[in-house]
C-alpha cells in the first residue's frame, strides 16, 4: 500500500492535517457533521475528502504548525495519532486501497467532494497540493496564492501482515 507523510517537506514545523476518521464515525452524516466542525472550528478553507467504504480520508493541505495539528487531533479524539505527531515530528497516512494476499486490491479510496472556503490568507502545502493531483483532483495552483515547502510530497510503498 501507499503511505504520505503529513510533514511539509522543505519546512521545520510544519504539518498538513490527514488522517482517516475513526470507524465510530461511520460514513454518513454524522461523520460529515463533525469534519464539518472541525472545518468551521479551525477555519481551514480548503479540503478533501475519499471513502474507502468504510471510513473518510480527509486531506487539508494547509501548511499548520505541527502543535497546533497535535491539537486539533487530541480534540478529535486521535490521541495515539496526536501523541505519534508529537514524538516523532511527522506521521504516515494510507493513501492507496490494500492489497490481500491474493494480490487483489480493496478499500481504494474513493473522492467524494472538495470543501473550499476561499480562505485566500492560507498558507498552502505545495507537496499536499501534488498529491491532490496525484489522486485525480485538478488543482490550478494560481488559486492558491501563498505557498510553502517543496512540491513533492513524501510518499513511500510498503507490506503489512
Amino acid at each position: 500500500m501507499m503511505e504520505v507523510s503529513n510533514h511539509l517537506p522543505g519546512t521545520k514545523d510544519r504539518s498538513a492535517l490527514l488522517f482517516w476518521t475513526p470507524y465510530s464515525w461511520g460514513t454518513d452524516a454524522e461523520c460529515f457533521e463533525r469534519l464539518n466542525t472541525l472545518i468551521k472550528r479551525e477555519k481551514l478553507s480548503f479540503s478533501a475528502i475519499f471513502s474507502d467504504g468504510e471510513r473518510i480520508l480527509f486531506i487539508c493541505p494547509e501548511s499548520i504548525t505541527r502543535a497546533k495539528v497535535v491539537k486539533i487531533l487530541k480534540d478529535l479524539g486521535m490521541e495515539k495519532l496526536s501523541e505519534n505527531l508529537k514524538q516523532r515530528e511527522h506521521y504516515w497516512v494510507r493513501i492507496s486501497g490494500i492489497m490481500d494476499d491474493d494480490g487483489i486490491w480493496h478499500n481504494e479510496p474513493k473522492f467524494i467532494s472538495i470543501i473550499n472556503d476561499n480562505n485566500s490568507k492560507s498558507i498552502f502545502s505545495k507537496a499536499h497540493l501534488s498529491l491532490l493531483t496525484k489522486l485525480g483532483i485538478p488543482i490550478v495552483r494560481s488559486q492558491f496564492e501563498k505557498l510553502a515547502g517543496n512540491s513533492d510530497p513524501s510518499i513511500r510503498m510498503i507490506v503489512r501482515d
